[in-house]
């Protein structure tokens, strides 16, 4: 493994012992020089369909012969997917000589960076160095104390208000929405989700003189409120960059991997989505009625630990035949002995030692949620060709609130 990547890797797996700050990013960000800092960016949060979002109208700009910068987390297979310039990955080359620069830099200063803080400062080093037109920046956790939050957008997203992250972000959506009112700007337009019209963001876009711009309607499923909100943001960038009809159109279409994401198998289907909380759940088993109407699934579960387990399985419940949980260690995954907790007794309930056994015996429609950190190992069983890392470069431990 290249020296870089492994003290990456150390960075990822460390426990962070620190509150949620951005005074030691910023701190780099203007040693740096504030690299990106006459880039237009977008900055996108929200509880869910976040990513989505961001590629949809990364895609659109790419299209519309713009240089368009793609930041995201976390990621599936690489930690290289979170960077990208019109769809292509961060170059590793470029990766290993700025991470050395940027370790030696943070070591001179005597700075304490965490992973995903370096992420974001490399992220924008690089859009400088590949002289981007534009930035797409997906917020990690929250908003307020975000280490995206360094960034000047030229236009806000907030996509949805849920229920995750609770320790961190607080137990009431009015908590949540606060965090996620973070990333408005003075002055600056801030596009909102039908699920974003909460107190806390209203008052702060009021107080800041943000313009608002609603997005409302009724949808059958994510994927249409997500493109009604990319498809706002584009309009309101119009001004700025010009964005053909068919560039918009086929932006709006894409989806990110594993976002309903339908894989044949033979006969059988295998479907790859990342809802991880009880309302993205919720929104997935509406996705699934207007694709599968009248079909039950058999469940390759995965959780990490600081999730509502039991609200999540409650919803997760009418869908399924049967549910399947596989003994696959993720230092932020809950063991299946406590996830079978919320499900014994109420649906046919399996635990395997790998994913092999599973992939192997379903009878027919196999649906795939509940993690990100499962995504990459059944993708692989299922032959799908993924640029991958040596050692799991997701974060390993979430910041303490």
């Amino acid at each position: 493994m290249n020296a870089q990547i492994y003290k990456l890797y150390q960075l990822a797996s460390l426990s962070r012992t620190s509150k949620l700050s951005l005074d030691n990013i910023q701190a780099l960000y203007h040693k740096l020089h504030a690299p990106a800092k006459n880039i237009p960016i977008i900055h996108v949060a929200g509880t869910n369909g976040k990513g989505s979002v961001s590629s949809k109208i990364a895609k659109a700009l790419s299209l519309s012969s713009l240089k368009c910068g793609l930041f995201t987390s976390p990621h599936i297979s690489s930690f290289r997917e979170r960077i990208q310039i019109n769809g292509q990955m961060i170059e590793e080359k470029y990766l290993e000589g700025q991470l050395k620069h940027l370790f030696s830099f943070i070591e001179e200063n005597h700075l304490e960076i965490h992973f995903f803080e370096l992420l974001v400062i490399l992220a924008l080093q690089y859009f400088e160095d590949q002289k981007v037109d534009v930035i797409v920046m997906e917020v990690g956790l929250g908003g307020r104390l975000d280490a995206t939050n360094i960034i000047s957008p030229i236009l806000s997203i907030i996509t949805s208000i849920g229920f995750d992250h609770t320790h961190i972000l607080g137990d009431t959506l009015e908590k949540i929405a606060q965090e996620k009112a973070g990333i408005i700007k003075q002055g600056i337009p801030l596009v909102l989700g039908p699920k974003s019209t909460y107190f806390p963001i209203l008052d702060r876009a009021k107080d800041l003189g943000a313009a608002i711009y609603q997005v409302s309607g009724h949808f059958s499923y994510y994927d249409e409120e997500n493109s009604a909100i990319a498809k706002q943001a584009l309009q309101n960038l119009s001004s700025r960059f010009v964005i053909p009809a068919n560039a918009l159109q086929e932006g709006l279409s894409i989806r990110p991997p594993c976002r309903m994401e339908v894989i044949k198998k033979g006969k059988q289907t295998v479907i790859l989505d990342v809802a991880h909380n009880p309302e993205g759940i919720g929104e997935l088993k509406k996705a699934l009625e207007k694709r599968f109407p009248l079909q039950k699934f058999e469940i390759l579960l995965g959780m990490s630990k600081d999730k509502d387990i039991e609200k999540f399985c409650e919803k997760l419940l009418s869908i399924a035949d049967r549910v399947h949980l596989v003994r696959f260690y993720h230092p932020r995954l809950e063991v299946p002995e406590t996830i079978a907790k919320y499900l014994q007794n109420k649906i046919p309930l399996d635990i395997h030692d790998s994913f092999e056994e599973v992939l192997e015996s379903f009878p027919s429609h196999l649906l795939v949620c509940g993690s990100f950190f499962i995504m990459e190992p059944v993708r692989k069983l299922l032959g799908l060709s993924d640029v991958s890392d040596e050692v799991n470069l997701n974060e390993y431990f979430l910041p303490r609130s």
